[in-house]
């Protein structure tokens, strides 16, 4: 113990008169690991549980292609799809018990 925690490994191996460095080598993969696992740990916490997700959509929204979101097609959908769209947002609870408030903002029917 006298020359300190990270240099056991060294000292161990030049006692048993095999490669010294292998020692360094062991020493400086275990702590690289353990930085790495901290590292993830500390970016799965930030990005998934907090904020309740608020992180994991914004990096979603700039990571992801446009193409991966629903969003219809010059904003024009058919009345049953509206109707489904919005008695589905009616029904979402979250795990809290919120609800969301539907508005239809405007609504303008074309006859082909």
């Amino acid at each position: 113990w006298q020359h300190g925690e990270v240099f056991l490994l060294y000292h161990y191996y030049k006692q048993q008169e095999a490669n010294p460095y292998l020692g360094i080598i062991i020493t400086l993969a275990a702590y690289l690991i353990s930085q790495l696992l901290c590292f993830v740990l500390l970016y799965k916490w930030g990005a998934n549980i907090h904020l309740s997700g608020r992180i994991r959509d914004t990096c979603s929204r700039l990571m992801y292609p446009e193409t991966s979101f629903f969003l219809p097609h010059d904003m024009e959908l058919s009345k049953t799809e509206l109707a489904e769209i919005i008695e589905k947002a009616k029904k979402w609870r979250s795990e809290a018990g919120d609800m969301r408030k539907v508005y239809v903002v405007h609504l303008s029917e074309r006859r082909v």
